[in-house]
């Protein structure tokens, strides 16, 4: 069967799923993806990436697609993939590209490993025993709210050079991002990168614009209990689905979605692929909404947030949140 399109996707574990057994065609977790691209029974596609002893008893799709995702992945090295995965667009008429960006503090390296990556990432709020000061488990890599808004930086340049690439290829690009556009406009008015942020065309990103934040830490002055504040609870995911559903489309780790959520974000993705105006505010703005102001405000992750991290790093921000923000702010006693 001859087809005219390639789908591209990558993303870290918000793309590709987490904690489940990785190619069994019974075992396989939903993801946004499967309704991007859904999933058949006969006569459907692997991943491209997959040599072709290894696919057997693995989920075949609708259409031709390359899935870059993996878990932790840094936004780099979905930059190096999509260079590297150019030539496969040549042997289709159009393409179409989902890239849900990551957490930009992650850095990552190919091993000579074959295809093998890893990512720099792991246990990134901790504190140096030397000075107190605020560091990632590297101490050379540098105070972490700084490292963060400088991964933000390259984020922006990944995006609108893959946004170029494909204005001239004729290729479609979709893109998604973890973290807040606010972010992504604080960085820009502050580290010089108003005219490349001005030059990324906001109608392929799902997730952009949103509004200012509000009750949240200044970004000036930064500790690293505000970082965990602001780092955990802006990011697309959890805000989107706590947003939509409370905490009904939260897994277990209360970090990542659900099946159901996956397949909730997906409609909405979809939808809004083909119809530019259903963006995250349209979707915001439905009557069933929980709760819209997840998406920019302190306030109801700190009435309901607090309880429900089981995920490592979300307990992390529940302690910062509870310590920092609920009880210096509480007319009560806060009992855990």
């Amino acid at each position: 069967m001859m087809y005219d399109v390639l789908y591209h996707f990558d993303g870290c574990s918000y793309t590709n799923g987490h904690n489940f057994p990785q190619g069994r065609a019974g075992g396989d977790k939903i993801t946004w993806t499967y309704i991007i691209n859904p999933p058949v029974v006969k006569d459907g596609n692997h991943n491209q990436l997959i040599p072709l002893m290894q696919r057997a008893g693995r989920q075949c799709f609708k259409y031709p697609f390359v899935n870059y995702s993996a878990i932790a992945k840094s936004n780099d090295m979905m930059f190096k993939d999509f260079i590297g995965n150019l030539h496969r667009f040549d042997n289709f008429k159009f393409g179409k590209v989902f890239i849900h960006w990551s957490h930009s503090e992650r850095t990552g390296y190919y091993s000579t490993d074959k295809r093998q990556h890893y990512n720099k990432n792991a246990q990134h709020f901790e504190v140096s025993k030397q000075d107190g000061s605020f560091h990632s488990y590297d101490l050379f890599d540098g105070p972490f709210w700084e490292k963060w808004m400088n991964g933000i930086v390259d984020t922006i340049h990944y995006m609108y050079a893959i946004q170029e690439i494909c204005k001239a290829k004729n290729i479609e690009w979709n893109f998604l991002t973890v973290e807040n556009y606010n972010l992504f406009k604080y960085v820009a008015e502050n580290y010089g990168m108003l005219d490349v942020f001005n030059s990324i065309n906001i109608d392929h990103i799902f997730n952009w614009p949103t509004k200012p934040l509000v009750n949240y830490p200044e970004f000036n002055n930064m500790t690293k209990e505000k970082a965990l504040i602001i780092w955990g609870t802006t990011g697309l995911p959890l805000q989107w689905a706590k947003a939509m559903e409370g905490n009904n489309l939260v897994d277990e780790d209360k970090k990542h979605l659900t099946d159901d959520g996956h397949k909730r974000f997906g409609t909405q993705i979809l939808d809004w692929t083909l119809d530019r105006d259903k963006d995250i505010s349209y979707w915001l703005d439905e009557p069933e909404v929980y709760n819209k102001s997840f998406f920019n405000d302190l306030k109801p992750w700190k009435e309901e947030y607090v309880g429900i991290g089981v995920h490592w790093l979300e307990r992390k921000v529940q302690d910062a949140l509870i310590n920092f923000e609920i009880k210096p702010n509480a007319d009560y006693i806060y009992e855990s």
